[in-house]
């Protein structure tokens, strides 16, 4: 079998029409809910400019809602969506020749790969054909029906140029915008911690991909990453992949200046701190990208541990624990306590109150709170 060439990234200038305002989101994940509460946060009009940095699509519980949502907005207002990985991934999967077995057969495979999560966008369009992916005519069934929504994923370009601000889904190649051209897409669609890959732009790079909260190894903070030095900002807030995730959506009055700011959206509970309560002086987060710990003790529910890389010792759930079997790995945690202040909005990741207090963010900063709370 022959080597298929690597895909070129498809590049799109904007004009930037002064005076339109421009939000730019991204990793919405399929989560129409949570789409529509950040939109609706940002007080969007038809007189905006929409920009979604990538991974319309994937894992969420509503995909094809999502998708339909964007094109129908496109179809009133200027919109631009990017391609992102997860989109990628789905769009192969729906545009192989149904007339081969192999295409039939990586339908499948790429549908039950997705299992683990919520949903994908091929398995919600074949329910609503009442069809399995196994069914001979079933590629070939979806491409029908779904011509319009496969065509909008088709004609997603991989960036977005704008005289001082660049979009992308996860990552620029290099500082030289003549060279882009000779990268491979996947360049621009898959790199892990952009933000500290060292690389400093001309114009502001708005991206996603990483979700923020990785960042952080002290504290947790899903609100954007902003690197001045950089020209970095990076958007992901964590949406469907974190339990504290969010959307967020940066907002930039002209595209041919500086200066934009950010509003957020999620879809946790919020309540209002009753009580004070001190910032920890010293903390430490553990990430799923780095969560191989030990287990020194456990008594009644709670676990002393020590994160293997760094030594690191704090205590968390038991229920908490991702895998006892070697490598041991735990679940998200952090041992930050957050600075709070009675009538402070905090927003509850996990609603039941446990040994260490209630699991929350304030401000998009996630931690413990051990006060008493009300409902808003």
């Amino acid at each position: 079998t022959k080597n298929k060439p690597m895909a070129k990234p498809i590049l799109r200038r904007i004009d930037p029409r002064p005076g339109r305002r421009t939000l730019a989101l991204s990793d919405i994940h399929g989560h129409s809910e949570m789409l529509t509460g950040a939109l609706a946060a940002a007080g969007l009009t038809l007189a905006d400019r929409l920009i979604v940095c990538g991974d319309l699509t994937e894992k969420g519980p509503d995909s094809l809602g999502t998708l339909r949502l964007l094109m129908g907005l496109s179809r009133r207002m200027e919109v631009h969506c990017l391609l992102g990985n997860c989109d990628q991934r789905a769009l192969r999967a729906l545009t192989g020749n149904p007339a081969d077995p192999q295409a039939r057969e990586a339908l499948c495979r790429y549908i039950d790969s997705r299992k683990d999560w919520y949903g994908c966008l091929p398995a919600e369009m074949l329910r609503t054909l009442g069809l399995s992916p196994e069914d001979h005519d079933a590629l070939a069934a979806v491409q029908q029906r779904f011509t319009s929504e496969i065509a909008f994923l088709k004609e997603m370009p991989t960036v977005l140029i704008a005289p001082n601000y660049v979009f992308v889904h996860a990552a620029l190649p290099c500082a030289d915008e003549s060279e882009w051209e000779r990268h491979p897409q996947a360049e621009f669609l898959r790199m892990d911690a952009f933000a500290d890959s060292g690389e400093k732009f001309d114009k502001w790079v708005v991206c996603g991909h990483w979700p923020a909260a990785l960042y952080g190894s002290e504290r947790s903070c899903c609100n954007p990453l902003v690197r001045e030095e950089q020209r970095i900002v990076s958007i992901d807030g964590g949406c469907v992949l974190k339990a504290s995730g969010q959307i967020n959506v940066l907002m930039i009055p002209d595209l041919a200046q500086d200066g934009f700011r950010f509003t957020s959206f999620d879809c946790l509970p919020t309540v209002v701190a009753q009580d004070a309560q001190e910032a920890s002086p010293h903390s430490f987060c553990i990430h799923w990208i780095d969560n191989e710990i030990e287990i020194l003790r456990e008594n009644d529910g709670i676990i002393h541990i020590r994160h293997l890389r760094t030594g690191y010792e704090m205590d968390i759930l038991s229920s908490q624990i991702y895998s006892r079997t070697s490598p041991v790995r735990c679940a998200e945690v952090t041992d930050y306590r957050l600075p709070v202040q009675p009538g402070d909005k905090l927003s509850l990741i996990d609603p039941q109150r446990c040994a260490f207090g209630y699991f929350c963010k304030k401000d998009g900063v996630i931690g413990w709170y051990a006060g008493r709370i009300v409902e808003e």
